[in-house]
């Protein structure tokens, strides 16, 4: 909304869903393979994840002076579901023996979780994953903040540079549901195969029940209930466009990422964007980031009189395989502009 003075006033909505898993490579070759292949060996299958979905309510003022645009957003978090391991817990080695063949479980590792898991299974061991609670739920007790800054600066009427710095200080509480669930001990089991090939695979006889209640018995995890705090993962872009005519603009892009405790992930990348009508915009864009040096990306953007619609993807090809590939990046949202 254009205001006088040369200020703009945005308020908006948006469902986020963030994450990241990290696994050794023995846990799916254990999952595919078996534990034949480790028989004498100590393996270590403990995976490390940190993901959060959450609603982000927020309401923004910019300022133009002169060739620079300025804006700053303010937005409240609330907490839908979360799952995230505790970092000094992360030890669970699977032994089998060359005698007997018996595997012995080692463990000191836990998590965190909100919604996504809950609930004790009928042993009181483990975990029972409840997808069905996972409502979005407009408002909850898991309360966060987090701040936007951005800035353009207009060289001249072809040449434009961007930056923005995305949830700076950005962290939720989570209240709402949360419990820690830690397995610590030394377990055997005599011809106990790690559940996970007839999931991956697809098996028509799959009863995914039984499987977890196989995995709670193995893992024997103890829940409490136990409030936590999750970081969102740091963005920020820098990038520059040049107009080559009204309806053909081409722009360079880096991008850097920094989770908590993770190491900063970058990409670098080149674009082109086509406006065959005035509410229409069509891109593509290559990038290099440290995954891939193939990425080609996609968007649409559409703007029939007030109504703004846009949907993008740094990688298209992997947006319609999400299951197969290692990352995916989707955007899609609306705006009302006054």
């Amino acid at each position: 909304m254009r205001l006088p003075g040369k200020f703009w006033l945005q308020a908006g909505h948006a469902n986020r869903l963030s994450g990241s898993v990290t696994y050794p490579k023995t846990l799916p070759s254990l999952i595919w393979d078996g534990n034949a292949q480790y028989i004498g060996q100590t393996v270590n299958i403990g995976l490390q994840t940190d993901i959060s979905n959450w609603n982000e309510w927020s309401v923004g003022l910019a300022k133009q002076l002169g060739k620079l645009h300025l804006g700053f957003r303010a937005k409240l978090l609330t907490g839908i579901g979360s799952l995230l391991t505790d970092n000094n817990r992360q030890k669970a080695n699977v032994t089998t023996s060359d005698d007997i063949y018996q595997l012995t479980l080692e463990t000191n590792y836990a998590y965190y979780s909100s919604s996504f898991i809950s609930a004790f299974d009928t042993s009181g061991y483990g975990f029972d994953i409840q997808v069905g609670s996972l409502k979005d739920k407009a408002f909850s007790s898991n309360i966060g903040y987090g701040f936007d800054i951005g800035a353009q600066y207009r060289i001249n009427d072809r040449i434009t540079l961007d930056l923005s710095l995305l949830d700076l200080g950005g962290v939720i509480n989570w209240k709402e549901n949360a419990h820690y669930f830690a397995s610590e001990g030394e377990f055997q089991y005599d011809g106990v195969i790690l559940p996970g090939a007839d999931i991956i695979n697809g098996s028509d006889s799959l009863d995914f029940s039984t499987k977890l209640d196989t995995l709670n018995d193995i893992f024997k995890f103890q829940k409490t209930d136990q409030e936590f705090e999750t970081s969102l993962p740091f963005r920020g872009y820098l990038g520059g466009s040049y107009d080559l005519n009204k309806r053909l603009t081409v722009g360079v892009n880096m991008f850097l990422q920094k989770r908590s405790e993770e190491k900063a992930t970058t990409a670098v990348g080149a674009s082109i964007r086509w406006k065959p009508l005035k509410w229409i915009s069509l891109g593509a864009m290559y990038s290099i980031n440290d995954r891939s040096a193939s990425n080609l990306g996609f968007q649409v953007g559409l703007k029939p009189g007030p109504v703004q619609v846009y949907f993008a993807s740094d990688n298209i090809i992997n947006a319609f395989s999400v299951r197969s590939n290692p990352a995916v990046n989707l955007r899609a949202g609306a705006a009302l502009v006054f």
